[in-house]
């Protein structure tokens, strides 16, 4: 399901799955890392399934990018953007 909040569609877990990704240590040093298969294998299936829908769909992808929370994401994890 997509959510419009006038200015990017995200689907509804991708803020809660960011925040998850912001607040826990193992999943920051995986994504530093670049395991995104440990990142995934730690999700809910449908979880998981979504996140690999996003990586694949490369508009979907740019939006999250975009999102105020993955911009935060980032900075803290260091990641140039």
């Amino acid at each position: 399901m997509m959510k419009s909040n006038g200015k990017n569609l995200l689907p509804d877990r991708v803020n809660e799955l960011l925040r998850m990704a912001g607040s826990d240590p193992k999943l920051q040093n995986s994504l530093r890392q670049g395991n995104i298969n440990e990142v995934l294998g730690s999700l809910p299936p449908q979880d998981a399934q979504m996140v690999r829908g996003i990586l694949n769909d490369p508009a979907r992808l740019k939006q999250v990018l975009a999102s105020p929370e993955a911009q935060q994401l980032m900075k803290q994890l260091k990641i140039k953007q």
